[in-house]
């Protein structure tokens, strides 16, 4: 997933340099339970979830998703992106 301003369509580029999370970042991401990860978007990350955050240094994001080399469940639109979820 890459961050984009919604003011400029460019990247956000916050102090830590990162505008991206992908699967070459997986190695350094905490996963979830069942082996998911979750990505943050937001002014700063959640306490000791900082791998898996992108930084929106105060703009306004814009998601965007890139799928490589999909599979029969992208391809027939059986696969449904979980909406994003506020948290505190």
């Amino acid at each position: 997933m890459t961050v984009y301003d919604r003011a400029t369509y460019s990247f956000i580029y916050a102090p830590d340099g990162r505008t991206t999370l992908s699967s070459y970042d997986l190695a350094n991401m905490k996963a979830n339970e069942d082996g998911s990860v979750s990505i943050y978007v937001g002014p700063s990350a959640p306490e000791g979830l900082v791998s898996n955050w992108i930084d929106t240094a105060g703009k306004r994001p814009m998601p965007m998703f890139r799928f490589y080399g999909p599979g029969k469940a992208l391809n027939d639109k059986t696969f449904k992106m979980p909406d994003f979820e506020a948290v505190d």
